[in-house]
C-alpha cells in the first residue's frame, strides 16, 4: 500500500480522522454535516479522495459512501424536521417542514449529492500527492484573487447606483 499524503492547512485537521477510522470518517461526516451540524463534511471529502489518490482507499467507495451519507443525512434532517430548532438552514430539515413530498426530495437530494461528491472528489483524486504544491500556490495567489473579488463588486454597486441615479424620476 502506498504511503499516507501529507495534508496541508486545513486538510491536515482529519487526518488523525482518515488514518484511525478510514471510509467510517468519510461517511459519518458527511451524515452529520447534511444534518446540518456544523463538522467538515467537505474536507474529509476531499481528504478521502486525496487518499485515494495516494493509494489508501478505494476512490470508488469513497464516492459511493459519500453520496449513501449525504442522502442519509438530509434524509434523517426532513423526517425530524420540526423538532429541532435552530438546524432549519440544512435543505433536508426545510424540505420536511415544507411538507416536500418524500419521494422527490430523496430523488432531488440524491442527484445533488452525486454532483456535488463527483466533484470533490474528482478534484481531491486528481489533486492527488500534488496537494502541497497546489496548496501552497492557491494559498500564495488566494489574496489576489480576493482583491479582485472586491474590486469587482465594488464596480457592480457603482455600476448599479450610476443606473438608477440616471432613471428618470
Amino acid at each position: 500500500m502506498a504511503a499516507r499524503p501529507v495534508l496541508p492547512g486545513v486538510l491536515a485537521s482529519v487526518a488523525p480522522l482518515l488514518d484511525h477510522y478510514g471510509y467510517l470518517a468519510v461517511a459519518g461526516l458527511l451524515v452529520l454535516e447534511n444534518l446540518g451540524l456544523p463538522v467538515p463534511g467537505e474536507t474529509v471529502l476531499i481528504a478521502g479522495s486525496l487518499y485515494a489518490g495516494a493509494g489508501q482507499l478505494n476512490i470508488v467507495a469513497v464516492g459511493v459512501l459519500a453520496v449513501a451519507a449525504s442522502v442519509a443525512g438530509s434524509c434523517i434532517g426532513y423526517v425530524i424536521a420540526r423538532f429541532i430548532d435552530g438546524l432549519r438552514q440544512a435543505a433536508g430539515i426545510i424540505a420536511g417542514t415544507a411538507e416536500m413530498r418524500f419521494t422527490r426530495f430523496v430523488a432531488l437530494t440524491t442527484l445533488g449529492a452525486v454532483l456535488w461528491v463527483a466533484t470533490w472528489t474528482s478534484v481531491g483524486y486528481l489533486a492527488g500527492d500534488h496537494i502541497t504544491v497546489i496548496y501552497r500556490e492557491v494559498t500564495r495567489y488566494s489574496l489576489f484573487a480576493l482583491i479582485a473579488l472586491a474590486v469587482l463588486a465594488a464596480g457592480l454597486v457603482v455600476r448599479y447606483v450610476l443606473r438608477r441615479r440616471a432613471r428618470p424620476s
